[in-house]
């Protein structure tokens, strides 16, 4: 074992304090990253991962102090109800991104294209077949398959995978698998595939191979631990996920696997996991106290955030292309502080971005920029009787506000959806 699997092995065990991983306590399977989530119909659609905020603010109750009580009443103080809309500076006119958009068709069905927020145009990616497609975030640009319906294709099911390079107008051709999935590094993916024979998900081996983003194999081919499924690449392990059936329990805590394919060895288990990168991984235990934590599996090390852990399922998360910037949101309303907060791994810097936390009755989706370090924010009126108009907003490192503005279009709108969940 080398010095850095060793670090890896600690940081990793100290993590979860040496619990082991059941075989009916995953639910964090690749679906949750990568399924299609459809927010606006009839018009440019993204794939987008809806964050939902809490309704008001939880306050403590009033302290009691020994001895006799005053005859004042005081009243207990009401919850804040959290704004129905972002606050900000004005956004630039003619500010201008370029964002990967379902054009024309209805229900999703459209053609992906590139939208440009300032000449409102779009421009068809060539390529690619005549059918609903699920997009995926990978460094240097976009997974394309055929929109898979769910999970409950049989595991035999191929899929045809391609790529889109960010900006390019035509989609190449990779490989044929059930799933595909980033890699460390810009040009390269993963595809996953079972055996024809197999029947049951939960008990069988995938194979996993890396291949360039051109569709020529990069390596051998690999088989995964019986019953877990790929998540992604990260630095030299994958990141793996319990596959659970229909029938299994899905109650925290959610524990992956980091796994090295060319030892066919498990490297370590960390639980709750928030996002990962290109070489680290952000979990919390979920609880009030914790905080989220980063670890990083090229050099082994471990770190703890100024991020509010909030409960398993709460924080969503995201990071950039080159892994600098962690975007994350608490979203089960169990701290005061719901704003989106950026944090900066090679710093340390945590960012919180005001004017972000919304009423729970609208809609909030963000990501990174086709992989930039541009975080773009959509909103609007999602649940019950809730009104008002959509919003759009970029921040960018060194702001101190979100830019806002008004959506004039679904389509513009869903440019500033994250494609990537």
């Amino acid at each position: 074992m080398t010095d850095i699997q060793g670090r890896l092995r600690a940081a990793m065990h100290a993590a979860v304090d040496g619990e082991k991983a059941s075989a009916d306590e995953l639910i964090r399977l690749v679906k949750r990253r990568h399924r299609r989530h459809v927010a606006l119909a009839g018009a440019a659609v993204l794939v987008a991962l809806a964050v939902a905020v809490p309704v008001a603010i939880a306050w403590l109750g009033a302290l009691t102090a020994p001895g006799p009580r005053p005859a004042i009443n005081h009243p207990t103080p009401r919850p804040h109800p959290l704004p129905t809309r972002m606050s900000g500076l004005p956004m630039p006119a003619g500010t201008n991104f370029q964002a990967l958009v379902l054009a024309g068709g209805n229900n999703g069905n459209g053609k992906p294209a590139w939208y440009s927020t300032g000449s409102r145009r779009t421009k068809i990616i060539a390529g690619l077949p005549n059918e609903p497609y699920d997009f995926s975030r990978v460094p240097g640009g976009w997974l394309v398959t055929q929109f898979m319906g769910g999970w409950t294709c049989p595991p035999h099911c191929s899929r045809i995978q391609y790529f889109i390079a960010d900006g390019s107008t035509h989609a190449t051709r990779i490989g044929v698998s059930l799933f595909a999935s980033a890699a460390d590094h810009p040009g390269a993916v993963w595809l996953m595939s079972y055996p024809r024979t197999i029947t049951d998900m939960a008990t069988a081996s995938a194979y996993v191979q890396l291949f360039s983003t051109a569709g020529s194999a990069l390596g051998p081919r690999y088989r995964l631990p019986a019953g877990y499924v790929l998540d992604r690449g990260v630095g030299r392990y994958l990141l793996l996920n319990r596959w659970l059936g229909k029938n299994s329990p899905h109650n925290p805590p959610y524990v992956s696997v980091l796994w090295d394919p060319r030892s066919n060895r498990v490297a370590g288990r960390v639980t709750d996991v928030i996002a990962a990168g290109p070489s680290e991984i952000a979990w919390s235990r979920g609880c009030r106290v914790c905080r989220v934590r980063l670890l990083n599996v090229v050099t082994g090390t471990s770190v703890t955030t100024p991020i509010a852990g909030g409960q398993p399922g709460g924080l969503t998360g995201s990071f950039t292309d080159d892994g600098t910037l962690l975007a994350v949101q608490l979203a089960d309303g169990l701290t005061t502080n719901a704003e989106l907060s950026v944090y900066d791994t090679s710093s340390g810097q945590l960012t919180v971005i005001p004017g972000t936390a919304l009423n729970n009755n609208y809609w909030q989706d963000f990501g990174w920029l086709n992989g930039s370090h541009t975080l773009v924010v959509a909103s609007g009126p999602g649940r019950g009787n809730a009104t008002g108009p959509d919003q759009i907003a970029y921040w960018q490192p060194g702001d101190s506000r979100l830019r806002i503005a008004t959506g004039t279009s679904q389509r513009e709108v869903a440019a500033f959806q994250d494609p990537a969940p």
